[in-house]
């Protein structure tokens, strides 16, 4: 049997996690300059402010979309590009987390985003990257794929390379706990659909299938309870943010099919 494994990501998870933010930062990354990105959804729930209480006065982006567009991730590579961070924070869902990576890989490298689009297309490594998820679906906070939108060729590009794992990772079950109840359980799908494509994909190892199958016991088990209510429901919040990281730690090492294939090509258009 050959089999290989890489996660460099170092794993925070806990209810109150958000709080150390700043020690996280400043003493596990040893970064001094952070940059933040994040969307105007995150601002209004109230999340950002919990950022800003131990990173004061930090720079953020917030015009990130739903399927980051490239133009978009441009714009805030000049950004980063002018203020020259030692750290990029991802606050919030797939879409950030992405566009996060996307932004890193820009701080160090010329031109486009477009110009990376395929595997290890960067000269230069990306800034390291301190991913901070919302939902309880993403997985990109333990991938090293950026998911970026091209506009223009209504198509979505994967910008990818080993170097573009997160370097740190905060999962703070209480941050789900705005989530609207669509939201959970539409994230949650995506989880349970991650966990399934990485258990029957072709690359799939042992590992992978471990973290695949643990994944879909705690997302079954803890779904339905969540979309109840995740306010209320601590454990079953815990559960969902847990069920989802699993299912990243599978398919980011494995694979995703034919879902996610049609996904990406029906999402562009």
């Amino acid at each position: 049997m050959r089999m290989s494994y890489r996660m460099p990501t170092q794993i925070i998870f806990g209810s109150g996690t958000i709080r150390d933010i700043g020690v996280i930062v400043q003493d596990k990354l040893s970064c001094h300059k952070p940059f933040l990105v994040t969307d105007r959804g995150i601002e209004a729930a109230g999340i950002l402010d919990m950022v800003k209480e131990s990173l004061t006065g930090i720079p953020v982006f917030d015009e990130v979309e739903p399927n980051p567009k490239h133009k978009t991730i441009d714009r805030a590579g000049e950004i980063v590009r002018t203020l020259q961070p030692d750290l990029v924070i991802g606050l919030g869902g797939g879409s950030i987390l992405d566009a996060a990576k996307a932004i890193a890989l820009l701080a160090t490298n010329p031109g486009s985003i477009e110009q990376y689009e395929g595997r290890e297309k960067y000269k230069a490594a990306p800034l390291r990257v301190l991913a901070i998820p919302t939902t309880c679906g993403t997985g990109s906070e333990v991938t090293w794929v950026s998911v970026i939108t091209h506009t223009d060729r209504k198509f979505k590009m994967s910008i990818k390379g080993p170097q573009m794992f997160p370097a740190a990772a905060i999962l703070d079950p209480d941050l789900l706990i705005t989530l609207p109840a669509p939201l959970v359980a539409s994230t949650g799908m995506d989880a349970i659909t991650h966990a399934l494509e990485a258990y029957t994909a072709k690359p799939a190892t042992f590992l992978t299938d471990m973290f695949a199958r643990e994944a879909l016991r705690l997302l079954f088990q803890y779904l339905p309870r969540a979309y109840v209510d995740v306010q209320g429901d601590r454990e079953a919040r815990e559960g969902m943010m847990l069920g989802s990281l699993l299912a990243g730690l599978a398919f980011g090492n494995s694979d995703v099919g034919a879902v996610h294939c049609l996904a990406e090509a029906l999402g562009s258009l």
